[in-house]
């Protein structure tokens, strides 16, 4: 879908050259506060994205299940918020980021991300 997004949450407009299209956007919002390793991560986010218990704690199956895959009961769109980054470890920090361009290169573009 190519345009131009313009985000109101929790409603997400997004204006093509031909129509206007809308979605609604779930938020999901994240603490990372006490966030001491990568666990910490996937312990917040796969629950709120609703991953079956045996879903993957790394960004391939996390790539697998937000955008090849069809295992998450949570569908696009939706936004993801992180907040207290800055109270974590900087290696943590470096592996959000890893997330954040993850989710940047999701064909379906659907959803945002903010940390």
């Amino acid at each position: 879908m190519e345009g131009i997004p313009f985000q109101t949450n929790p409603v997400k407009v997004w204006l093509t050259a031909n129509k206007l299209e809308y979605f609604i956007v779930k938020e999901i919002n994240l603490d990372a506060d006490g966030w001491k390793s990568q666990e910490d991560f996937f312990i917040a986010l796969l629950p709120k994205l609703g991953a079956p218990n045996w879903h993957g704690h790394n960004l391939d199956a996390l790539w697998d299940s937000l955008v090849a895959g069809q295992i998450n009961s949570t569908k696009p769109p939706y936004s993801i918020t992180v907040i207290n980054v800055d109270r974590i470890p900087d290696i943590l920090v470096a592996y959000l980021v890893k997330f954040e361009k993850l989710e940047r290169n999701d064909p379906r573009r659907n959803h945002t991300r903010h940390l």
